[in-house]
């Protein structure tokens, strides 16, 4: 394997959870939208919002980044006592390595998988419209027209950008986000299945996470080290409900509890085959030491977040409605912990601007 010399590797394994649209009647949304079209404006996302700007982000060090997205992983699969012992053991093992922020929680309109990513790369939620249109015409659609986002940040510093997931590429809008949105290489089931040859059947919904892991393998071996790279990794086996075919390792009689086991696993090893420290799910190795952890904060503040880790210098420590956990500063979570979520679903017309679909 080809090791990095130059630069530093920060990985963030974090989570998403996957509330499907499709599965909501229509009335719901329709609802939803009269609602929203027929208040008044309100000013909070202006007063908050903080357009990123190359101006107000500079790096003094490159790092190398790698982001993984691990499907519905969740703070209670430690409970021993609910589930008679840790569906996560080996990604438990990795906490005493670095910084864990308390009190991530799903935050307002980013609690199904495009919509997390979309607020990791920009610091916004999808709003209304976004909602609906993400899962139901996202093939067609770009998102966040203009938006100096995460990806496009990297890609203006010269990061090579790589996205690596088991399923469809087009699949709730997220092949068109992530183009528009600085992603320049993205591997699918079908790229695995032409370019990498990957002989092992695929499930109803793609690759399972032991091939999505193989393959982001080889992308890094393939990666030119000579230059900073970002790779995002999506998983999917641990969508409850989805029957995998994965190993049984004889741990589990419920298959939804020995596909986390299988994931914790495939995570665990993908990172101890990394030649240098990471970071990981909220767990930021090889990052700045922060005086406080106790922190409240949600998948807008993942973007500012993020960059910070990686030594990126933010005027102020915000971008978008994000704001970053390493600084001092308060999150809206934590100036707002009760009425956020009302606060943001109101309407506004800077929010109907910036997600303006064309």
């Amino acid at each position: 394997m080809q090791k990095v010399k130059k630069y530093e590797t920060i990985t963030l394994i974090t989570l998403s959870v996957l509330v499907s649209i499709f599965y909501l009647p229509k009335f719901w949304f329709l609802k939803e939208l009269f609602a929203m079209h027929s208040a008044t404006y309100d000013t909070f996302y202006e007063q908050h919002f903080v357009q990123p700007t190359p101006q107000n982000i500079q790096f003094p060090h490159k790092k190398n980044l790698i982001v993984i997205v691990v499907e519905s992983l969740e703070e209670t699969f430690k409970n021993k006592d609910f589930f008679g012992q840790s569906l996560i053991p080996h990604l438990e093992q990795l906490e005493a390595e670095g910084v864990k922020f308390t009190n991530f929680q799903n935050g307002w309109s980013t609690t199904y998988t495009a919509a997390s990513i979309m607020a990791l790369f920009s610091g916004v939620p999808t709003n209304v419209i976004g909602k609906y249109f993400v899962n139901t015409y996202g093939k067609t659609l770009n998102f966040l027209p203009e938006y100096y986002s995460l990806g496009n940040i990297l890609q203006s510093n010269s990061y090579q950008t790589y996205s690596v997931q088991g399923s469809g590429g087009s699949f709730s809008g997220l092949e068109n986000f992530l183009i528009a949105h600085g992603i320049e290489h993205l591997i699918d089931n079908k790229e695995m299945e032409t370019e990498y040859h990957i002989a092992q059947p695929q499930d109803d919904w793609g690759y399972n996470d032991n091939v999505v892991m193989d393959v982001s393998k080889k992308v890094i071996q393939n990666i030119d080290h000579s230059k900073p790279y970002f790779l995002l990794i999506q998983t999917l086996d641990t969508h409850a409900n989805y029957e995998t075919h994965i190993p049984n390792h004889g741990k589990f009689d419920n298959s939804w509890y020995n596909a986390i086991y299988n994931t914790d696993i495939q995570i665990y090893e993908f990172i101890k085959w990394m030649p240098k420290e990471r970071f990981v799910y909220n767990l930021f190795l090889n990052a700045p030491k922060p005086k406080n952890t106790v922190r409240t904060f949600s998948q807008i503040d993942l973007f500012p977040t993020v960059l910070e880790a990686m030594g990126v210098e933010i005027k102020g420590h915000q971008l978008g409605l994000g704001i970053s956990v390493f600084s001092n500063k308060k999150t809206l979570l934590e100036r707002y912990p009760d009425t956020l979520a009302q606060k943001l679903s109101k309407r506004s017309k800077l929010s109907e601007e910036l997600w303006k679909m064309k």
